[in-house]
């Protein structure tokens, strides 16, 4: 990209990024002062009260499901604050702690947004079709419920935005620099949540195929290899800095748990019945990442043994498959098919959109038959379908075409206010 492209497409993100922060705090602050980031298991089975914590407070090992968590935030947190302690600007470290993980998700979804943007700019789409595509990833509806929900989702979603672009340098700006950017930045999501490694795997196997035109299982091959060397080098940091949690032996004793009676894989491994029927709706959930949709509600069994005030829990899928659903599927099916049938004899494309299925495909196996709310773990196959959705839009050629694409925008933005307001006064 020239210098002129850069300027221009720099003053096209900065309102977008702007906007997209304001918006996601604002849902943030009010659904904080409603208390429902309080409790476990109410925005679709995630720990709000429990990731804050250890974003806000928290210096420990995740273990292996979120090996880096407890450093990231924590760490610089509590520099920033004591620092500000010293110099006598706060009174209360911990609420400045508290105060600051409310942006975070704001923050990372804006920047994900952008990412999105010079991803497509990367792969040579016009500032105008980029900008529609990166504002579709960021009015799915996903995106504005995890983007303002404090919880791993939201933060895995930006690191493997992120990944992309940086796999995408590597590609077409390959350089030490480009390399190191995209090993970094995979180290960062996989350290969030480990099973994060499924898209930095098919990101290698797209680098491996794309450039060197190796055969699908010889690339496949070169993307284990590397995965597994990315997740190894991710879980000896962490035991690393685990060595370190001593230093400040009341890091964690902000953090509450859930205290499972049963083993961490039995209590979230469904039922088999439950895990066919999330297979054959997986579809279904796809297109509900990106359409804002009015979830079911079911009963929030923890927050009842608890007798926390809201007693109920977001989900999808807790009926039986009605006309909708069926539409629902047919709609993700036909974008998927659509993208691969205007791109399939365009380099890159074609590699990356097989990269992209694959890791959606693998996501929703690994969330079907483990995790007992699927929807939540939608941001992570959100942006492999992103690229999917922005195959189709790079072939708007027209007025036409752009009208299409802003009224779907319009109707996206409506039906998440009166969603998100839906959802609010349904919780309280």
């Amino acid at each position: 990209m020239t210098s002129s492209i850069k300027k221009r497409d720099a003053l096209i993100v900065a309102p977008l990024f702007i906007i997209i922060f304001l918006a996601q705090y604002l849902i943030a602050l009010k659904w904080s002062s409603l208390g429902i980031f309080s409790q476990y298991n109410i925005i679709f089975d995630s720990d709000p009260n429990q990731t804050s914590a250890i974003i806000a407070h928290g210096w420990n090992s995740g273990g292996f499901n979120h090996p880096l968590l407890g450093y990231y935030f924590s760490i610089p947190l509590r520099a920033l604050s004591y620092l500000l302690d010293l110099t006598g600007l706060i009174e209360d470290p911990e609420k400045l702690r508290s105060t600051l993980t409310l942006f975070l998700l704001p923050l990372f979804t804006a920047m994900k947004a952008a990412l999105i943007y010079f991803s497509f700019r990367l792969l040579k789409l016009k500032p105008a079709v980029a900008l529609i595509a990166a504002s579709i990833s960021a009015l799915g509806f996903s995106s504005i419920v995890f983007g303002s929900t404090p919880s791993t989702y939201g933060i895995s979603s930006f690191g493997l935005a992120l990944s992309l672009f940086t796999a995408l340098l590597v590609k077409y700006k390959p350089s030490k620099a480009s390399y190191l950017s995209f090993i970094s930045s995979a180290i960062f999501v996989v350290g969030v949540t480990s099973s994060n490694i499924i898209y930095i795997g098919w990101l290698i196997w797209f680098l491996y195929r794309d450039k060197e035109g190796q055969p699908f299982w010889f690339s496949l091959m070169k993307a284990v290899k590397w995965s597994s060397i990315i997740l190894i080098a991710t879980l000896l940091l962490s035991s690393l800095f685990s060595t370190l949690k001593n230093i400040n032996s009341d890091a964690s004793q902000k953090i509450t748990t859930a205290s499972p009676s049963t083993s961490f894989i039995q209590k979230y491994t469904p039922s088999f019945d439950n895990q066919i029927n999330n297979i054959i709706r997986f579809p279904e959930i796809v297109t509900r990442t990106f359409i804002p949709s009015i979830p079911d509600t079911k009963k929030n069994i923890l927050a009842i043994k608890n007798d926390d005030p809201i007693k109920v829990e977001l989900a999808y899928l807790t009926k039986p498959t009605e006309a909708i659903s069926i539409v629902l599927s047919l709609i993700s099916i036909g974008v998927i098919i659509g993208g691969f049938l205007v791109t399939w004899n365009t380099k890159p494309w074609n590699n990356l959109l097989l990269a992209s299925l694959a890791s959606i495909m693998t996501f929703g196996a690994l969330y079907s038959l483990f995790g007992l709310n699927t929807y939540l773990y939608s941001q992570v196959w959100s942006v492999p379908c992103i690229l999917i959705i922005g195959a189709l839009a790079s072939r708007i050629r027209s007025y036409k075409g752009y009208f299409i694409a802003t009224s779907v925008l319009i109707l996206m933005l409506a039906g998440n206010i009166y969603v998100i307001e839906h959802i609010t006064g349904m919780l309280t």
